[in-house]
């Protein structure tokens, strides 16, 4: 979020984001933020340990 490598600022942030992309609500077109949360979703650990269905 903050460079061009994952940090560790990345990760509750990822989670955060998977949450609220993942929510059906109306929300502002950040181009940027949607690029980031893209690129965090084709890691395999994010993949596996924080998109799970939300219950």
């Amino acid at each position: 979020m903050a460079g061009d490598s994952l940090t560790v600022g990345d990760i509750p942030l990822g989670i955060t984001a998977y949450r609220w992309f993942n929510m059906e609500i109306e929300r502002e077109p950040y181009h940027n933020v949607k690029r980031w949360y893209e690129l965090l979703c084709e890691r395999p650990a994010f993949q596996e340990h924080v998109m799970n269905p939300m219950a």
